[in-house]
């Protein structure tokens, strides 16, 4: 996988933790955690049971994992405590009383790149000192993150499926219809502000701090936007308007919904693709919604518009 390749896995990767919460989640970290290590065991919780609270385990290194992904993390720092008291006890009640050594314990939590609350973070150095005998640390996101990082190309692909990409010798205008009428039935607010049109497009794609990745994406969509207005010259106008309202606003809903940090254009580019983009992926579809980006980019419909144009 060449550098563009890996950059744009990752930050699907990224994406794909920020949207999981829940089973979803723990589901996600052991595709992970079994992809870096068939050793590793996912458990299944039995009814009342549960999972005697063992979420995962690697029986050769002694080391047992609990996951913890509420929606929000920042309004359950309370909670994240209890529980990660709770199934630490119940860890120790019930692994070693049935012949299995815990030498490593990791609190693995959706922290969403954001980090955790103070007194998760407290009372694992609490835990630690209580029990020197067991590694007892905090797993976030950056950590799994990087465990997917280190896994092998078809691993990756295997847990998120292949990068999309646009098609160069490829474009099916009868796609373009059904991904137009995805679009229009998307549920969003309105967004009623008039934005200027036709800015510089390689100086927009600069300007907003878009990686060579995603630029390369829009770029090659650009060549398409034909598609658009051919599907614009025989449609109503106000089918045209309607479309640009919604793309604006999933924009600016996928702009607010994540955290300003390095790589937030590219994150938010990827983030409206997914809105957009139907349960079946197809190539001719990726290449319909990417032409789509490429057209209201074009238009100042997403993305901020440099001050010179």
């Amino acid at each position: 996988m060449n550098a563009e390749a890996e950059y744009m896995m990752n930050l699907r990767f990224r994406m794909k933790v920020l949207s999981s919460e829940g089973s979803a989640f723990e589901e996600l970290f052991s595709q992970v955690m079994y992809a870096s290590d068939n050793s590793f065991q996912q458990v299944k919780p039995q009814g009342q049971l549960g999972d005697r609270k063992n979420d995962g385990f690697v029986k050769n290194t002694g080391t047992y994992y609990q996951v913890y992904a509420p929606a929000d993390l920042f309004l359950s720092d309370e909670n994240a405590v209890k529980k990660l008291q709770t199934d630490f006890i119940g860890l120790l009640n019930y692994w070693p009383q049935n012949g299995f050594t815990v030498k490593v314990f990791r609190y693995a939590v959706n922290d969403k790149f954001k980090g955790c609350g103070p007194a998760t973070i407290t009372e694992i150095e609490k835990l630690a000192q209580q029990n020197p005998s067991i590694d007892i640390a905090l797993f976030t996101s950056n950590n799994l993150l990087s465990e997917f990082k280190k896994l092998r190309d078809e691993d990756k692909i295997e847990i998120l499926g292949p990068n999309p990409s646009v098609s160069q010798d490829y474009f099916d205008f009868e796609v373009m219809q059904d991904v137009v009428n995805h679009i229009m039935h998307v549920q969003v607010n309105p967004f009623e502000e008039k934005i200027p049109l036709s800015p510089n497009f390689q100086k927009k794609l600069n300007y907003n701090n878009l990686s060579e990745s995603i630029q390369n994406i829009l770029k090659n969509a650009f060549i398409k936007i034909g598609f658009v207005d051919e599907y614009f010259s025989v449609n109503l106008d106000f089918q045209k308007e309607e479309l640009r309202c919604r793309m604006n606003s999933l924009y600016q809903e996928a702009w607010e919904n994540i955290e300003d940090n390095d790589t937030k254009a590219d994150q938010v580019f990827m983030k409206l693709f997914y809105l957009l983009c139907p349960k079946k992926q197809e190539n001719a579809v990726n290449d319909a919604i990417f032409a789509l980006m490429a057209y209201y980019f074009g238009t100042c419909d997403i993305f901020e518009v440099p001050p010179e144009v």
